[in-house]
């Protein structure tokens, strides 16, 4: 965490409560490989609307892209956004599922591109039911969806600046 670096250990509180995620889910982050069983899960299990058609808590979709650059800082990957967008699309029109969805990607502008192409395709009377919402994972933070599908935007040629963003946010 940035602020950990520049802040003295007596000058920050670990936030041990956990409500938002399901046990399944968290309880990889809380185990050794980041918070050492250290959170304390609260999660109402079934206040989360999980699709009755996906059998599993986390889906892998490998989406290949080619990479296209749309300024000197910024690029997106063409594939993964239409294939987010299409499952958005899916989950919402096609199976009318019923409960709140977001997407979360690292980078502002693939998160806009793919908000931009779900409001194009989907009703936005099933949008806003959704509450759908493409953000970055620093615009969700504080928020939750029962669904939420997160758009990687990694690519082998991406800028190094990219590759540095996503390695130390972790």
């Amino acid at each position: 965490d940035a602020a950990r670096r520049v802040t003295p250990r007596s000058g920050y509180q670990f936030l041990s409560s956990h409500y938002r995620c399901h046990p399944d889910i968290i309880n990889f982050a809380n185990s050794a490989h980041w918070y050492d069983d250290r959170l304390k899960v609260f999660t109402e299990v079934e206040r989360l609307k999980r699709p009755d058609f996906w059998k599993r808590g986390i889906e892998w979709d490998q989406v290949d892209s080619q990479m296209v650059e749309d300024s000197p800082k910024g690029y997106y990957l063409r594939n993964e956004v239409e294939r987010t967008i299409n499952i958005v699309h899916e989950l919402l029109e096609t199976r009318q599922y019923q409960g709140t969805v977001g997407v979360v990607c690292p980078f502002r502008g693939m998160a806009d591109l793919i908000r931009d192409g779900v409001d194009r395709r989907v009703h936005h009377r099933l949008i806003q039911s959704a509450d759908f919402e493409a953000q970055t994972a620093h615009g969700f933070q504080g928020d939750e969806r029962d669904v939420i599908i997160y758009a990687m935007a990694v690519h082998p040629d991406m800028p190094r600046g990219a590759r540095w963003f996503v390695a130390e946010n972790r």
